[in-house]
């Protein structure tokens, strides 16, 4: 089911589940983000809520209707019961890590079209993959959008997260962040892992974090699991 071919239905208040989490922080990569977060919760069956928070969060902003706007729906439904809205001004990333505790999924919005090798994802998007728990999909503003594609997934990630997600679609392993960087051209999700400290002092460099090594230079989103 993709987002134009259905309307949200009430999400806010299914049970018995963690949720997904769109932030939303003023970037370019909003938009492409919620669309994303809104279709995955369709296909789970999940709650969905927009984090707004850093320069989207700020006084006079029309983030309603932006996001509205992003996914195609009345400014009338970015309410509950259709969608939970929380607005959380201030830095993005001390937003997301303090709102994401009951979430299964932070999908988190990057600038700029990918694939740009050895590009950074800024300061936001690592310092999020760094030091949260949750699992991440970073999802940059342009990317390549295949429901029927297959989802790659790193040969290092544990086989218990990949629960769910071959119901989806088929299940590609790979070994390198080379072979996952090219079988994102004909993928719909690539799965990598980072490994190292979550200390909240300390942000991974993008050496020691899979995900953000591909994520820079993918075709598609890219779910970033930690060890």
């Amino acid at each position: 089911m993709t987002l134009l071919q259905s309307q949200p239905r009430p999400l806010a208040h299914v049970r018995g589940r963690g949720g997904v989490m769109a932030a939303w922080t003023g970037s370019a990569g909003d938009s492409a983000a919620a669309r994303w977060a809104l279709d995955w919760a369709h296909r789970t069956g999940r709650p969905l809520t927009v984090l707004v928070s850093g320069a989207a969060a700020s006084p006079g902003a029309a983030y309603r209707s932006d996001l509205a706007d992003a996914l195609g729906i009345p400014v009338a439904m970015t309410e509950p019961p259709f969608l939970d809205v929380v607005v959380q001004p201030g830095d993005p990333a001390s937003a997301v890590l303090a709102a994401v505790s009951d979430v299964d999924v932070l999908v988190l919005p990057v600038d700029g079209p990918a694939p740009v090798a050895g590009r950074s994802l800024g300061r936001t998007a690592e310092t999020i993959v760094a030091r949260g728990t949750t699992t991440v999909v970073i999802v940059t503003a342009l990317h390549r959008r295949d429901p029927e594609g297959t989802v790659v997934v790193g040969e290092d990630v544990d086989p218990q997260v990949l629960r769910g997600l071959a119901a989806h679609a088929p299940v590609v392993r790979t070994a390198t962040v080379e072979a996952m960087i090219d079988a994102s051209r004909a993928a719909d999700l690539v799965v990598a892992r980072c490994d190292g400290s979550r200390d909240s002092t300390t942000a991974h460099r993008p050496a020691d974090c899979r995900a953000l090594q591909v994520a820079a230079s993918a075709w598609s989103p890219v779910l970033a699991v930690h060890a």
